[in-house]
């Protein structure tokens, strides 16, 4: 199987948690741009799906959340 994907998957709620009490200093640092929390999310999805070359991220995480 897809052991990125399942090692994600068994995260989520703690990236959740990240997303949401993370400062955005430091996401601007890593990311390059600030983004509103409650965006966070959606826009790491964003993200992981330009850079992921062998799975779509966006096709089995956070489909459960508000933001996926």
């Amino acid at each position: 199987g897809n052991y990125k994907e399942r090692a994600l998957l068994d995260i989520e709620d703690a990236m959740l948690d990240a997303a949401k009490y993370l400062d955005d200093e430091l996401i601007a640092e890593y990311w390059g741009f600030s983004c509103p929390t409650d965006k966070r999310i959606e826009e790491w999805i964003k993200l992981a799906d330009q850079y992921a070359t062998d799975w779509k991220p966006s096709d089995s995480l956070f489909l459960e959340s508000e933001h996926g």
